[in-house]
């Protein structure tokens, strides 16, 4: 157990970088578009792949469900998070 929770905050820690958010944001994105409960259940398969493609995996899973990632970064801080700039993370 202690290593599945490890690798969903591993996770959780390189979605926020990949697309430019706090870890407290991006925590709340994949828990609000069932990112996490993804981790959860299919944790001994996404393990063996690379951060890369899991992160790729779980980005995907979370648009299907509603997410905005698909959208460019600027109307994604705008639209989503309510603010204009990445800098604005206040």
């Amino acid at each position: 157990m202690d290593r599945k929770v490890s690798y969903i905050v591993a996770i959780i820690s390189d979605f926020a970088e990949r697309f430019g958010l706090t870890t407290p944001q991006a925590y709340r994105y994949l828990a609000l578009y069932k990112g996490i409960d993804f981790l959860d259940e299919f944790y001994d398969v996404e393990h063996t792949l690379s951060f890369d493609d899991v992160i790729s995996d779980v980005a995907l899973l979370c648009r299907n469900n509603g997410g905005a990632l698909a959208l460019s970064p600027l109307t994604f801080h705008t639209q989503v998070l309510g603010r204009t700039s990445v800098a604005d993370s206040t």
